[in-house]
């Protein structure tokens, strides 16, 4: 009875995780689509000097540090992603569970 408990809990927490990471990354990918699309509407040739220099100064801190700017990189990669790892953790606890 406990280990059935455990096991329907255990199910129960993997689905939250899935559907948790799933609307938090829907929710990024939207918001990331409309940023996109305010920028291709709005005229690409009078933004293009601000990408342009957004660009040139990140070259700058990577040339300057690349430590930094390596640290930098990996931490709004795994911030971005944190949606994607509670999903496969989520499905991983379900898949354990449903062949179990």
């Amino acid at each position: 009875m406990t280990q059935t408990f455990f096991q329907r809990a255990k199910a129960i927490a993997g689905t939250a995780l899935v559907a948790l990471g799933i609307l938090v990354f829907s929710r990024e990918l939207s918001e990331a689509a409309t940023n996109l699309h305010c920028l291709l509407t709005s005229g690409l040739a009078s933004t293009l000097p601000t990408i342009l220099l957004a660009g040139f100064r990140a070259w700058q801190n990577f040339a300057v540090s690349h430590q930094r700017f390596c640290l930098y990189l990996v931490e709004h990669v795994f911030v971005s992603s944190w949606p994607l790892l509670a999903v496969t953790i989520g499905a991983g606890l379900s898949r354990n569970e449903s062949q179990g």
